[in-house]
C-alpha cells in the first residue's frame, strides 16, 4: 500500500486491450470513491509528537510525494485555473479526474490505477467534522516496526489537520479522546480533567482564517483493530491591544498548563469541536518516512 509513484508507462508500452482495461479500472475505482471523494494522504509516523502550521491552498506535501506524477501534473494545472489545490477538491475531485481520463491520455496509467486503490483502501481509517468555522480531517495507520502482534501490542499513528474555514481566528486549547479496541471495549482515554488533555502535543495552536494546523501522536491496542472519537475545545481569539498582545507572544512560549490556563481565562467565545469516529486497521499502514 501507498506504494512511491514510478514514471508512467506510455500508452505505447501497452497494448490497446490492456490500455482499455487500466482506463476502465480507474474510472471504476473513481465512482467506488463516490462524488464527495477528495486525495488524503496517509498517517505518517514521523509526524508522531509533533505539530506545524499548514496552507490548505498548497497540496500536502505527502500527497505531492505518493502522488503519480502524471495525475499530479494534471491537478496542479487545474489549481493554478481555480486557484488553488483545494479548489480542485471542493469542485468534486473525482469528477474532474474522470473528466479528464476522457480527454488525457497521460493519467491512464497503473500507478493513477494504484493510486486509486490506494485511496479506497485509506478511505476507511479516515474522518472529518466541522464546527464552528473549524475543520478537523483525521487519518490513521498501522506501524508494523513497532507493534509486538505476539504480545498483543498494536501500536497505530494518527495524524489530525485543523482547517479555518470560518472568518474569525481560532485557538485549539485541549483534547478529549475514547480509545476502543475492536470488540468496542473502552482501551484508554485522555479526559478533561486529566493534565495531558492541555493542548495538542504541547501546542495550544492559533488557527487564523484560511490557514490549518496539522498534528500527529499513536496509541497502542491490543487488538488488531479499534477506534477513537472524542472532541477539542476552540476559543475564538480575542482582539487585543498593542500591549496584550505582547503578553500573548510571551504566552505562546510558556509552559503548556500555564498557557492552558491563560487562554481559558480570557473569557471569550469556546466551543467543542467534535472528533468523528476514526478507524484503527491493520491493514491500513502508516508510511515510514525517516529522516536521512
Amino acid at each position: 500500500l501507498f506504494r512511491s509513484p514510478q514514471s508512467a508507462p506510455s500508452r505505447a508500452a501497452m497494448s490497446g486491450a490492456a490500455a482499455s482495461s487500466v482506463r476502465r479500472s480507474i474510472l471504476r475505482e473513481s465512482r467506488q470513491l463516490g462524488p464527495s471523494w477528495q486525495p488524503q494522504p496517509p498517517a505518517s509516523d514521523l509526524l508522531w509528537g509533533r505539530g506545524f502550521r499548514t496552507q490548505p491552498r498548497a497540496p500536502h506535501p505527502l500527497l505531492q510525494r505518493l502522488m503519480p506524477e502524471s495525475l499530479q501534473a494534471e491537478w496542479m494545472n487545474a489549481s493554478e485555473q481555480l486557484g488553488s489545490a483545494a479548489a480542485v477538491s471542493r469542485q468534486n475531485f473525482g469528477g474532474w479526474m474522470r473528466q479528464k481520463l476522457r480527454q488525457e491520455e497521460s493519467i491512464a496509467s497503473l500507478e493513477v490505477l494504484e493510486f486509486l486503490q490506494d485511496q479506497r483502501t485509506l478511505r476507511g481509517c479516515t474522518s472529518s467534522s466541522e464546527r464552528g468555522g473549524l475543520r478537523v480531517d483525521a487519518v490513521s495507520g498501522y506501524v508494523q516496526g513497532s507493534s509486538d502482534k505476539a504480545a498483543g501490542q498494536y501500536i497505530f499513528s494518527y495524524n489530525m489537520r485543523f482547517t479555518n474555514t470560518g472568518d474569525q481566528p481560532l485557538r485549539v486549547l485541549s483534547r478529549q479522546y475514547d480509545f476502543r479496541d475492536g470488540i468496542g471495549e473502552l482501551s484508554s482515554q485522555v479526559t478533561p480533567s486529566q493534565p495531558e488533555a492541555a493542548g495538542v502535543v504541547g501546542f495550544t495552536p492559533l488557527v487564523p482564517p484560511g490557514t490549518g494546523f496539522e498534528f500527529g501522536s499513536g496509541v497502542a491496542l491490543s487488538t488488531p483493530r479499534g477506534s477513537v472519537t472524542g472532541q477539542f475545545l476552540v476559543m475564538v481569539e480575542p482582539e487585543v491591544s498593542e500591549e496584550d498582545a505582547k503578553l500573548h507572544a510571551r504566552m505562546e512560549d510558556s509552559d503548556l498548563m500555564m498557557r492552558y490556563a491563560f487562554f481559558r481565562s480570557l473569557g471569550t467565545q469556546q466551543f467543542y469541536l467534535p472528533l468523528a469516529e476514526l478507524r484503527f486497521d491493520i491493514n491500513v499502514p502508516c508510511v515510514s518516512l525517516r529522516r536521512g
